[in-house]
């Protein structure tokens, strides 16, 4: 073989070894995992979810959304919980859909921002968190500098009175508008959103399968290592109709859809995920527990050690009762 090639087939190898770098050894024992609850983006009845479960176990979160005109974070909430371990999700997302106009024109105005973010650590320090994810999505390549000026305002505002995680959710794919490097710079932890190969707009199917989990951790790990990752994971489906139309539905719901038409859920040997078509023509993809439990072995096996489960509400209540075993 001439050097040549010798250096080809190496740098293959790096190459391959560099894109599933979230592989462990074989046969290694998956590390225990500290599993975090959230709310669904926008979803009403926020920490309902809570009432009366053990709460010892889990990282509990809350919503802190940045009013689109006042700039302003919501109010505090009562807390669910005095003994809970409480971190804040702080959002865009009001209205039904994510607000990025809201972070480009902080990015442009140092005086607002420096406003919005000590108004935020606040508002996260009255309610007792020691953590926050920051759940930006929605922007363009060219909102990077907003981005990484609004996460290092709410970083340095935070810092003496929350010296927690800070979280950045990426989503799925986009290394354009949401680079790892940059990223990874400013925040401890890079937060991967880990539902979306089927969403609204594409066909009906499991909103994330092992491979495309593996495929989308690989991604991110690259640049910023399995150690500053956090996989977040669904609780929640989709609902699809006839005409293409796509909607988030909770277990709780999907199962009275189900039993409702008489009829019952298949379940998908390769994802795992539940199933099911009704006479309308709507098709319904859904995580259970058994389902929620296979993605958290997929990421536990690439070396991830955090997992944010988002939707909990109306979540499969199984869920209650493997996620303290899972954990371990």
């Amino acid at each position: 073989m001439s050097p040549r090639s010798r250096t080809a087939l190496l740098l293959a190898s790096i190459t391959v070894a560099s894109v599933h770098g979230c592989a462990t050894i074989p046969g290694q024992n998956p590390s225990a995992i500290s599993i975090w609850l959230a709310p669904a983006p926008g979803a009403a009845g926020e920490g309902s979810f809570l009432s009366g479960q053990d709460l010892a176990h889990f990282e509990i979160g809350e919503t802190i959304t940045i009013d689109t005109v006042t700039f302003r974070p919501s109010p505090a909430r009562p807390s669910y919980s005095v003994m809970a371990h409480r971190f804040a999700v702080v959002t865009t997302f009001q209205g039904a859909r994510y607000h990025p106009e809201t972070i480009r024109a902080l990015g442009q105005d140092t005086v607002a921002l420096a406003s919005v973010a000590g108004a935020i650590a606040r508002e996260a320090n009255d309610r007792g968190v020691h953590s926050i994810v920051l759940d930006f999505q929605g922007l363009a390549q060219s909102d990077l500098g907003g981005l990484i000026a609004t996460v290092r305002a709410l970083k340095d505002s935070s810092r003496t009175q929350m010296p927690g995680v800070i979280g950045v959710v990426v989503p799925p794919g986009d290394t354009v508008a949401y680079p790892t490097r940059p990223i990874a710079a400013i925040a401890r932890t890079i937060v991967v959103r880990l539902y979306g190969e089927h969403r609204p707009g594409t066909s009906p199917g499991a909103l994330a399968s092992p491979e495309w989990i593996n495929r989308q951790l690989g991604l991110r790990a690259v640049d910023a290592g399995v150690n500053r990752l956090m996989a977040e994971l669904p609780s929640f489906g989709y609902r699809w109709e006839k005409d293409g139309s796509a909607r988030a539905v909770s277990f709780a719901d999907a199962t009275r859809l189900v039993t409702a038409e008489g009829n019952t859920f298949r379940r998908d040997q390769p994802t795992g995920f539940l199933t099911a078509t009704g006479r309308d023509g709507w098709t319904i993809w859904i995580p259970d527990a058994q389902t929620v439990e296979k993605m958290i072995r997929v990421v536990q096996r690439a070396g991830i050690s955090s997992v944010l489960l988002s939707g909990m509400e109306g979540a499969d209540p199984e869920l209650w009762t493997r996620l303290p075993a899972i954990k371990r």
